[in-house]
């Protein structure tokens, strides 16, 4: 089934964007959901992170998750997935 990703982008105190979005494919697992929605996210978080350098803020990117699976994902890659996450494509593995 498709999933639905939420992220937000927090500034200090102030809240600097808001996105809720149906993801474009559909997924076996909430562990292959919730990394396909930090990789659906991370190139705005990166571009931000960018534009406000160039601004002159030097800003510390801290990406929060819940799902233990998805955390152990992001953290080793693919020495971490076992015969349940093979399916995953590499391209999620950036993360």
């Amino acid at each position: 089934m498709k999933g639905h990703s939420g992220s937000v982008l927090v500034i200090g105190d102030h809240m600097v964007l808001s996105r809720s979005k149906k993801q474009k494919i559909n997924t076996r697992s909430s562990t292959e959901a919730e990394l396909i929605a930090v990789d659906d996210t991370l190139p705005t978080v990166q571009w931000k992170k960018l534009f406000m350098k160039d601004q002159g803020y030097d800003l510390e990117t801290v990406v929060k998750e819940d799902n233990k699976s998805t955390m152990l994902l992001m953290k080793n890659g693919g020495l971490s997935s076992g015969k349940r996450a093979k399916h995953l494509d590499i391209r999620y593995f950036y993360v």
